[in-house]
């Protein structure tokens, strides 16, 4: 019985073990400068249009906040 168990966690520790390596190798590769400034402008042009979207829409939007209400004073001890 103690046999079979430890087959099974070897089998176990081999499976994580290959699990981690292939999920590692992908992080071998590292992006030169020209790709990273691509991307990097890619996502300031996604930022800019974002931010030209929101100026639209808050200036269609006509929303006025009211806050109303009574405060209360609270009596010294």
């Amino acid at each position: 019985m103690t046999v079979v168990a430890l087959n099974i966690f070897k089998n176990l520790v081999l499976v994580s073990l290959r699990i981690a390596i292939v999920c590692l190798g992908g992080f071998t590769e590292r992006p030169t400068k020209e790709q990273m400034e691509v991307s990097r402008k890619e996502a300031s042009g996604r930022n800019n249009q974002i931010l030209a979207e929101q100026a639209q829409n808050n200036q269609q939007g006509g929303w006025d906040l009211v806050i109303e209400g009574k405060t209360a004073t609270l009596s010294q001890y």
